[in-house]
């Protein structure tokens, strides 16, 4: 049983908001050491993301081997003691990898969980579920079951995702030949008015990680699908068009691998990190609203 990532993410996520010891130390409010572990058993588990609802918090992740793991999902408190969890198999398919990879809650209180599902090493397909703020019912009002099975191109995955204004889900992924931005309607399907049928694409990439900026714009950080090397930031339009006015024709390479996360600053400065070419060490890269390295940051845009 393999329980060291869970046990890393509720360590961090045990943030201390009534913290009482000195900054950076553990918080011992929560879980009476700092630390709460969740184990679902004799497979391994794995925390994938974090999310907050309310002074809650929501972890994402799988448990199982191979071809066999499952969705889980856990909620603490404020002092990091069980509320719930559960594991959820999707589409009823237990012989198959389901990675849930993201887990967000939305304005309402609903969970979501994305990731790989039917196939944890090739042949995948995305999948969603939206669960109702008790944390266990399937929300019927997405997609008639609570889930939605994106299949395209040979092998989707999904790695990252966000909320749009609208409540829309924008998730960067791959379909296995390219990096993919998809966006799904609060109903749980594709939104027609994006892209195409609801997608668009990123020739030759993996799509890593996704953010909306102050004005709806799409910003995505992806790395070369073959071996993850270098960093392409791409921001599209709320239509899913690449937007001209960022990079060249809406794309910038940086010199970071991987792109694995991403943010936009209140002045929509692109800041991006990942691990830094020929070195054990990882980068952090900050881009101007026009697609450039910005200069004010570390003298170069990249620390």
């Amino acid at each position: 049983m393999n329980r060291l990532q869970w046990a890393m993410a509720l360590a961090c996520a045990g943030y201390g908001a009534i913290a009482t010891a000195a900054p950076g130390d553990l918080d011992l409010t929560f879980g009476g050491t700092g630390i709460a572990i969740a184990d679902f058993g004799t497979a391994a588990d794995r925390g994938q993301s974090l999310a907050l609802s309310g002074t809650d918090v929501v972890i994402g992740g799988y448990t199982g081997y191979f071809t066999d793991a499952d969705f889980v999902y856990q909620r603490l408190n404020d002092a990091g003691l069980p509320q719930l969890g559960f594991t959820h198999t999707f589409n009823g398919d237990p012989a198959s990898g389901h990675t849930a990879e993201k887990v967000l809650v939305d304005g309402s209180g609903r969970i979501v969980l994305l990731g790989p599902v039917n196939g944890r090493y090739d042949n995948a397909e995305i999948g969603i579920l939206r669960l109702l703020p008790d944390g266990i019912t399937p929300d019927a009002t997405f997609d008639g079951d609570g889930e939605l099975v994106i299949d395209v191109g040979t092998d989707a995955r999904a790695f990252d995702a966000v909320f749009d204004g609208s409540g829309n889900i924008v998730l960067a992924g791959t379909d296995g030949t390219n990096g993919i931005v998809a966006r799904v309607t609060p109903a749980g399907a594709l939104d027609a008015t994006f892209g195409t049928a609801g997608i668009a694409t990123i020739p030759g990439q993996a799509g890593q990680s996704v953010a909306i900026d102050g004005s709806g714009r799409i910003v995505v950080a992806s790395s070369n699908l073959l071996n993850l090397s270098g960093t392409q930031v791409t921001r599209m339009t709320s239509t899913g068009a690449l937007d001209g006015t960022f990079g060249a024709g809406g794309t910038f390479g940086v010199a970071v691998n991987g792109g694995y996360a991403l943010l936009v600053d209140g002045s929509d400065r692109v800041v991006v990190v990942g691990t830094t070419p020929g070195a054990a060490s990882f980068s952090v890269a900050r881009l101007t609203t026009a697609g450039a390295l910005d200069a004010t940051f570390n003298g170069t845009g990249l620390s």
